[in-house]
């Protein structure tokens, strides 16, 4: 699950405010540079958030498997197409075939959440407390 989480933040990298920016080791923030690097040069929802992002983070983490464990590498390879697919729940959409600029959406336009809205943060809630409940139902008794 924190392999998930960790991996669901890397897609925002190319925000100009990403939370992964702010992650500090030792005192230092080595995020910041690539992350303002790459929202300089692509902006924000551009090729991180598309299949050939995915792609490129799945073929990044790959060599870490024996040391990760496949399940492991699966995990950082779901959380981030799940950031993608949430992404794609929303008006703004993702650029799935980047670098062409056309939106893709997984719902209807009635049904897409505005982005850091009241009904997003709901979900999003919603969708945590769904996933702790799977974990706890797997959880050995």
């Amino acid at each position: 699950m924190a392999f998930c989480v960790v991996s669901a933040l890397v897609p925002d990298l190319d925000a100009s405010e990403s939370k992964a920016k702010h992650i500090k080791i030792a005192g230092i923030k080595p995020l910041v540079p690539v992350a303002t690097a790459i929202h300089r040069d692509f902006g924000h929802r551009g090729s991180l958030h598309s299949l050939l992002g995915w792609i490129g983070w799945t073929g990044f983490i790959l060599p870490l498997g024996p040391i990760l464990g496949w399940a492991g590498i699966a995990a950082l390879s779901l959380g981030y197409a799940g950031h993608l697919a949430g992404d794609a729940c929303t008006h703004t959409g993702i650029p799935l075939l980047y670098p062409q600029r056309r939106r893709c959406h997984l719902l209807p336009e009635w049904l897409r959440v505005l982005t850091g809205s009241a009904i997003e943060a709901i979900l999003f809630a919603a969708f945590v407390l769904l996933a702790a409940s799977l974990l706890l139902l797997q959880a050995p008794i």
